[in-house]
């Protein structure tokens, strides 16, 4: 079945019993732009559609986007699109509605129209935002601190719902969170490997000839703590009070900004809820300052952003207790670990706009074994990778390694 006839047989009946638009506005046509795509989001089929609607005799334009589980078998399975489907649909159904439902003080998501988890037909519909000047930026490994600054106050106003609703209806929200969302990353295949250990493992192996003789000891002890999966999953392992409901692959490719005529940033919407988590707000946070900020700017402007972050968090509401300054700062340093794991293996793959070694996404997905991913993953942008991730391990090593790893041991 093509996508189309999917939205006809599927999108559309859904659309015209729930009235999607609201309850005055008639149907008349729909129109579908085969050209739009987000680049960004390689692993869903996407189709953006306008919708002619009428209301007391006026046309009426709704723009749409839809995104499709891929029908490739094989990225269903190794990035565990299922998984990724169910917590974005009811992260959008049910965890949202729940926060926002006495003061709704964020509306950084698009609005959500519908999703469907059923096996043969997954998909989500959402409101396109790029209607209201929403686009996603192209700078995505050293943003500028106005994008930063702008990202982490928006953040610190989600984090900050999940600590009131935690305190007015603590029964409703741990019922919510508790063992209702699915693991997506941290998780074995069907052969029985977890793919991502395997290309967090081989990545730091590029570094290895590199850093050996400064940091011997520090290598072995990070290998010794990745090759565990417990290790990861601990990262993740909630904690309360501190615990707060996580994005989870908050990236600058999972968000799209507005800007204002002189150029700079004053909106930004997070996208793409597939790896929401209940766990500590330093998961968001520092993947966000790993992946997206330079070594020398998270260096020199480190505490200053998160004091961004924290000063919105301690203000979104009156009366409601949140972690101090001290507690987030310590936080960040006991687990940023997790934001340089996952920037390990994305740093290869984004270097290859280099040139060198190109990343092919379905040669990694479709890899026959551990062992063969392993040896695309070894080469895959080239030089310039493995110097970034020496630079990127080097500067681990040598600023955040005691507080951040030694709390393993």
């Amino acid at each position: 079945m093509s996508r189309i006839v999917e939205i006809e047989r599927t999108i559309f009946q859904d659309l015209m019993k729930k009235k999607w638009f609201g309850e005055d506005f008639e149907f008349i046509s729909y129109e579908v732009d085969p050209l739009r795509k987000l680049e960004q989001l390689k692993n869903s089929d996407m189709i953006f559609v306008s919708f002619n609607l009428k209301n007391d005799n006026n046309v009426v334009k709704k723009h749409i986007f839809v995104k499709f589980e891929p029908k490739d078998e094989d990225i269903k399975r190794v990035v565990f699109m299922g998984n990724q489907f169910y917590n974005e649909i009811y992260c959008y159904e049910s965890i949202l509605p729940f926060l926002m439902k006495e003061e709704d003080v964020f509306t950084n998501f698009p609005k959500f129209y519908s999703g469907s988890n059923n096996p043969n037909s997954r998909f989500v519909v959402l409101e396109d935002i790029s209607e209201f000047g929403y686009k996603m930026t192209n700078d995505f490994m050293s943003m500028d601190l106005d994008h930063v600054k702008l990202t982490l106050t928006q953040l610190g106003k989600f984090h900050a719902m999940s600590y009131a609703a935690k305190l007015k209806h603590p029964k409703e929200f741990f019922t919510k969170v508790t063992n209702t969302l699915m693991e997506c990353n941290w998780v074995n295949g069907k052969d029985g490997v977890c793919h991502i250990q395997v290309l967090v493992k081989s990545t730091f192996e590029r570094t290895v000839e590199s850093l050996r003789n400064k940091y011997p000891d520090e290598i072995k002890q990070f290998f010794d703590l990745i090759n565990k999966k417990e290790f990861f999953l601990d990262l993740v392992k909630p904690e309360e009070p501190i615990s707060v409901v996580c994005h989870g692959d908050f990236v600058s490719n999972n968000m799209m900004y507005r800007y204002s005529e002189d150029g700079n940033p004053e909106g930004v919407k997070f996208i793409d809820l597939g790896m929401v988590r209940y766990s500590s707000p330093i998961i968001d946070i520092s993947l966000y300052l790993w992946f997206n900020l330079s070594i020398e700017n998270r260096s020199l402007h480190w505490e200053e952003l998160l004091q961004v972050y924290h000063n919105s968090l301690s203000t979104t509401f009156d009366n409601i207790r949140v972690p101090s300054f001290v507690e987030i700062k310590r936080e960040f340093c006991r687990k940023c670990v997790y934001g340089l794991i996952h920037t390990l293996y994305s740093i290869p793959i984004r270097s290859t706009i280099t040139g060198e070694n190109d990343y092919d996404f379905l040669k990694f997905i479709k890899a026959e074994s551990p062992d063969k991913l392993q040896d695309l993953m070894n080469t895959v942008g080239g030089k310039k990778g493995t110097d970034l991730l020496t630079e990127l391990m080097a500067d681990f090593f040598e600023n955040w390694y005691l507080e951040s790893i030694c709390t393993h041991f």
